[in-house]
């Protein structure tokens, strides 16, 4: 387990990640419910056009009888004529209307109610997606709202301890995770940027640690029984370390993780705790443990 500022990120990144897929394809719904409503006022006009020309055809069909009993040859030659366009008129767009029908997956049969249906599900399923959007929207809200204030609650607990009281209070921004601290000298609260690397790297351990018991479910034996800490003093002076060692195994944090595991290339540290182990080389070199 690593509760730093990385895993927050991860977790606003996943959330924000899932957000934008939701929204994603909520707007591919929605245009294909556009290009479904166009298409289907496509076959309406097509199908209202098919009728007109059926009607047309009829009325040629019936002049065309009347001229059979008119010896007016030229005049019969040119209403069959005419009719044989129209028909190809209409084949023609019996064919737009039918290659229509197959984009939309929609057969001969298919009926108004039917497509009235399909219109409704996929509107439906709009409904989901926003909804799932929401949700997630609302459950990163709740977390963000839920964590943040015991984070920002423990830092000021650790991070007196962490820096030798120089700084007492942090604010924590919801959206971005920047941390500004108190200073006492300024008399105001100054970005994390600002300040020397070591100072930063105790801001960052505070908030690691922090973060740690703000996620820390309130039973206790429910969450994990151990915290993992890779390279957390690597710019901290003697006293620093020192510090950091009372607080990983006497103080708060020792009170709520029964093993504390810590990566270091830092010389001397393991003199500070009881057990240890070297590597050498990716292999066990030494082991020392109380017994």
């Amino acid at each position: 387990m690593k509760p730093d500022k990385q895993k927050i990120n991860s977790i606003k990144s996943g959330l924000q990640t899932e957000i934008e897929k939701d929204k994603e394809k909520i707007g591919e719904l929605d245009e294909i419910e556009d290009q479904i409503g166009q298409k289907n006022e496509k076959i309406d006009e097509l199908q209202s056009s098919i009728s007109e020309a059926s009607s047309e055809i009829d009325e040629l069909e019936g002049k065309i009888e009347k001229a059979d009993s008119n010896p007016d040859i030229d005049q019969e030659s040119e209403l069959e004529e005419k009719r044989d366009k129209v028909i190809g008129s209409l084949q023609s767009l019996r064919d737009k209307r039918d290659e229509l029908r197959e984009e939309l997956g929609i057969s001969e049969d298919l009926s108004l109610e039917k497509v009235e249906e399909e219109v409704e599900e996929k509107k439906h399923e709009v409904k989901l997606y926003r909804y799932a959007g929401d949700i997630v929207s609302e459950s990163k809200k709740r977390i963000m709202e839920n964590i943040l204030p015991k984070t920002e609650a423990n830092m000021a607990r650790f991070l007196p301890i962490l820096t030798n009281g120089r700084y007492k209070d942090v604010r924590i921004d919801s959206d971005s995770f920047k941390i500004k601290a108190y200073d006492s000298r300024a008399q105001a609260y100054k970005s994390k940027s600002i300040f020397s690397g070591g100072t930063k790297d105790q801001f960052s351990l505070a908030l690691r640690l922090s973060f740690a018991m703000a996620t820390l479910p309130q039973e206790r034996g429910t969450a994990p029984d151990f915290l993992y800490l890779d390279e957390p003093v690597g710019s901290f002076d003697p006293s620093r370390q020192e510090a950091l060692t009372e607080l990983l195994t006497r103080g708060e944090i020792a009170e709520n993780f029964g093993q504390i595991f810590i990566v270091s290339h830092v010389q001397g540290l393991e003199e500070q705790f009881d057990n240890h182990i070297e590597m050498e080389d990716g292999r066990i070199a030494e082991i020392e443990m109380e017994s």
